[in-house]
C-alpha cells in the first residue's frame, strides 16, 4: 500500500473521529432536550482494492448518523397519550359537576329542598302564623335561587368547556401548519444528503402533542414525509398540505359544538361523532352528554317540583279564603306534535324557577286549608308535605329526594371510573415513557466513555498521519 493511501486513510479515519465526536457532543448538549432522540455515528468500510493479487482494505467512512429509537414505541406513546388526554378532558368535566352538586361543601338543592319542607311541617303545625307564613315563602325563594344558580353555574362550565375546545383548535391548527412545515424541511434535507433528525425529533414532539388533543394516525413513506389522518375522519396533513378545523356554535340555549374539518379547497365536514380519543373528544363529550343531561335532570326536578305543587296549592284556602292562586310561577304549556296533548315545557324550568307574585306580595296566600276560612285547617299544607314522599318521576318510580340523590350520585361514580383510568394511563404511559428513554434517551456516562475512545480514535490516526510523514522524509532523505 503507498504511503499516499496511508495518509488519506489516516487523514478519513480523523474526519471520522471528529464526526463522533460532535456528534456525542451534541448528544450530551440535548441531553434534557425533550423528545431527543441520541445518535450515533454509523461507520462503512470503504471500498477495498486489489494490488498485486492482494486486497487491501482502504479505512472506513461516515455512512450517516443515525437516530436511535423504536417506532413501534413512539406508535404506542401517541395512542396511549390521545386517551389519558380524553379521560384528563373528561375527569376536568366530572370534577366541575362533582363540586356543582357537592353538598357536603356547600349547600345545595338537597339542603333548600329539605329546609322548605321543614318549613311547611312547621306551618302544619301553626297554620295561621303569618311569622312561619313568611319562613316558608323565604326558604321557597332560597329553593327557586338554588335552582336558578344552578342553571347559571352549569352554562359558566359550558362556557368555560367551549373556551377549551375553540384554545384546542386553534392549537392544533398550529401544530397541523408546523408539522407540514417541517415535512418540508425534513424532504429538503433528504434530497441534499444532509442529516435532518434533529427535524424529525421535534416533528414527534409535535405529532405526541397533537396526539394528546385529537386522535391520529401517522403513516411515514420512505423519505420520512409523514401524514397524518384524524382517525376515521380525513386527511390533516398530507405532506406539505394542511387542513384545518372549526368548532362554530349554534345559537340559542346551550347549543351545540360540533367540529368541522375544512379542506385547503375550503370543503368541510362534520367529524364530531368520529374522533374517540384525545382532549376535544373528551370536552366534545362531556359538553354533549353530560352538561345536557345534568342541566335536563335539574330542569325535571324544578318542573316537577312547580307543576305538582301549584296542582295541590290552587286547590286549597288561603287566609282571606282566596282559592286557584299559584305557589310558583306557572311553567308554559306546549302542544305536543304527535298526541296533541298540552304538555308542560320544562327546558329552562330551572332557570325560571320563582315563586308568584301573589304569594310575594301577600303570604296570606299560601294555601294551607281545604276549607274557605278555616284559618286552623292544616290539611291543604299536609297535602303538599305529601308530595316529598310521592313518585312523581321516572314514570312513577322515583320521590323527588330519590330522583335527586340517584343523579348526584350518578355523578360522583363517574367521576371515580375516570380516576381510575386516568390511573391506569399514567401508568402506562409512565412505562412507555421509561422503555423510551431507556432507547433514545442519552446517558451522559455512556456519552463520556463514547467521547473518550473517538479521541483515542482521532490521537492514533494522527499518530499515524505523523508515522507516514516520517517515512516519506526517510525516502526523500534516501534519493538525496
Amino acid at each position: 500500500m503507498s504511503l499516499n493511501r496511508i495518509m488519506n486513510m489516516s487523514s478519513q479515519s480523523m474526519a471520522n473521529a471528529k464526526t463522533a465526536i460532535a456528534t456525542s457532543n451534541h448528544n450530551i448538549a440535548n441531553a434534557d432536550t425533550k423528545g431527543y432522540s441520541r445518535q450515533r455515528v454509523d461507520l462503512a468500510t470503504n471500498v477495498p482494492v486489489v494490488r498485486n493479487g492482494y486486497t487491501m482494505g482502504t479505512g472506513a467512512k461516515v455512512r450517516e448518523i443515525k437516530r436511535i429509537n423504536d417506532d413501534f414505541i413512539e406508535l404506542q406513546i401517541r395512542n396511549d397519550i390521545s386517551k389519558k388526554g380524553k379521560s384528563q378532558a373528561e375527569f376536568f368535566g366530572a370534577k366541575q359537576l362533582e363540586n356543582l352538586f357537592n353538598e357536603a361543601t356547600s349547600k345545595g338543592i338537597g339542603h333548600y329542598l329539605n329546609a322548605f319542607n321543614s318549613s311547611l311541617q312547621r306551618l302544619s303545625e301553626n297554620p295561621d302564623q303569618g311569622a312561619i307564613r313568611e319562613m316558608v315563602k323565604v326558604s321557597a325563594k332560597d329553593l327557586c335561587h338554588t335552582f336558578n344558580n344552578i342553571y347559571k353555574q352549569i352554562g359558566w362550565i359550558r362556557e368555560d368547556v367551549d373556551n377549551r375546545i375553540d384554545g384546542l383548535v386553534t392549537e392544533v391548527n398550529q401544530l397541523a401548519k408546523d408539522i407540514a412545515e417541517l415535512n418540508g424541511g425534513i424532504k429538503k434535507f433528504k434530497i441534499m444528503g444532509e442529516n435532518a433528525n434533529d427535524f424529525i425529533d421535534e416533528r414527534n414532539v409535535k405529532l405526541q402533542r397533537l396526539s394528546e388533543i385529537i386522535d391520529v394516525k401517522v403513516t411515514e413513506d420512505n423519505d420520512s414525509n409523514c401524514m397524518v389522518r384524524i382517525a376515521n375522519s380525513g386527511n390533516l396533513i398530507n405532506n406539505t398540505d394542511v387542513f384545518t378545523l372549526k368548532a362554530p356554535r349554534t345559537a340559542g340555549g346551550l347549543g351545540d359544538k360540533n367540529l368541522i374539518l375544512v379542506s385547503p379547497t375550503g370543503g368541510e365536514k362534520d367529524i364530531t361523532e368520529q374522533i374517540e380519543n384525545g382532549e376535544l373528544s373528551g370536552y366534545l363529550n362531556f359538553r354533549h352528554d353530560d352538561i345536557i343531561n345534568t342541566l335536563d335532570k335539574v330542569n325535571t326536578l324544578a318542573g316537577t317540583i312547580v307543576v305538582n305543587f301549584n296542582e295541590v296549592h290552587k286547590r286549597g284556602y288561603g287566609l282571606n279564603g282566596e282559592q286557584g292562586i299559584n305557589f310558583f310561577s306557572p311553567i308554559e304549556t306546549l302542544t305536543d306534535p304527535e298526541t296533541g296533548e298540552e304538555v308542560h315545557d320544562f327546558t329552562e324550568a330551572s332557570r325560571l324557577m320563582s315563586v308568584s307574585d301573589e304569594v310575594l306580595k301577600r303570604s296570606a296566600a299560601i294555601a294551607a286549608s281545604h276549607d274557605p276560612g278555616a284559618v286552623a285547617d292544616n290539611r291543604n299544607i299536609l297535602d303538599l308535605i305529601e308530595l316529598t314522599n310521592t313518585r312523581l318521576l321516572e314514570d312513577g318510580l322515583l320521590t323527588m329526594e330519590d330522583f335527586y340523590n340517584g343523579f348526584v350520585g350518578s355523578v360522583g361514580l363517574k367521576l371515580n371510573r375516570i380516576e381510575r383510568d386516568l390511573e391506569h394511563q399514567n401508568g402506562v404511559l409512565t412505562q412507555l415513557d421509561a422503555i423510551r428513554e431507556s432507547i433514545s434517551g442519552v446517558s451522559l456516562d455512556e456519552e463520556t466513555a463514547e467521547l473518550m475512545k473517538h479521541q483515542h480514535n482521532f490521537d492514533a490516526a494522527a499518530r499515524l498521519i505523523n508515522v507516514t510523514d516520517e517515512l516519506f522524509d526517510t525516502i526523500l532523505n534516501l534519493g538525496a
